[in-house]
């Protein structure tokens, strides 16, 4: 199944009129493993954010957010994980899809607002 990513990497392959070879080239790949990339079947690798923002002068943003919606699995280290913050999370994963619509809203702009002060 076609990911927001692979979506985002043909048009920015078509966009810039270049061949899957160019493209792969730029990225430090194959041209099989850009084609799985695309179409889904294959993860995509962490440091192509960075390569494709650089490469194709696309805000790195856009680029993480579609990678983190076309990731299928996340892992999430709770190594060295404040004791409140790690039942928080494991809480979270035990309910989220019990989460109404409103509540999932609530719990985006206390994040959001969270990332805004941070920035």
């Amino acid at each position: 199944m076609i990911t927001e990513f692979g979506i985002l990497l043909r048009k920015t392959r078509i966009d810039n009129d270049e061949y899957m070879k160019n493209m792969a080239c730029k990225l430090k790949t194959s041209v099989a493993y850009l084609s799985a990339v695309e179409l889904g079947k294959r993860n995509v690798p962490f440091k192509w954010i960075m390569l494709i923002s650089i490469q194709y002068n696309i805000d790195y943003t856009i680029i993480e957010n579609a990678y983190l919606n076309s990731k299928r699995f996340i892992k999430i280290n709770l190594v060295n994980m404040e004791p409140k913050t790690k039942e928080l999370v494991l809480t979270f994963f035990r309910y989220y899809r019990y989460l109404t619509i409103c509540e999932i809203k609530q719990i985006s702009s206390i994040l959001n607002n969270k990332k805004t002060k941070e920035n």
